[in-house]
């Protein structure tokens, strides 16, 4: 089964809020699965504990007439995700942020 083709069941997207159709919201999480499923370093550790909260599109900052997408996620950082003085690790924020 390929999950990027597939639907998601419905328990994994009920607690998405946004604006966007339900088809919109499921790119994110499929996005994250395949690192999940593929992923080493921080992509495979992590995208798994990534949880996204919110899909939409909404007017631009610079540009009201402008429409741009935002997905929300939220993620607990763990001690596996720091650098030796305890503090988030940089490689692990371009990740989240890339992501």
């Amino acid at each position: 089964m390929n999950i990027l083709e597939s639907p998601l069941p419905d328990s994994l997207l009920d607690s998405i809020t946004g604006n966007v159709p339900r088809e919109i919201k499921e790119l994110p999480v499929k996005w994250l699965a395949v690192f999940r499923n593929e992923g080493t370093g921080f992509a495979g550790n992590i995208s798994g504990r990534v949880k996204v909260t919110d899909v939409s599109v909404v007017p631009g900052v610079d540009d009201p007439l402008r429409m741009e997408a935002k997905v929300t996620t939220e993620v607990e950082v763990t001690e596996d995700m720091c650098d030796s003085q305890g503090v988030l690790h940089e490689g692990c924020i371009i990740y989240l942020i890339d992501e």
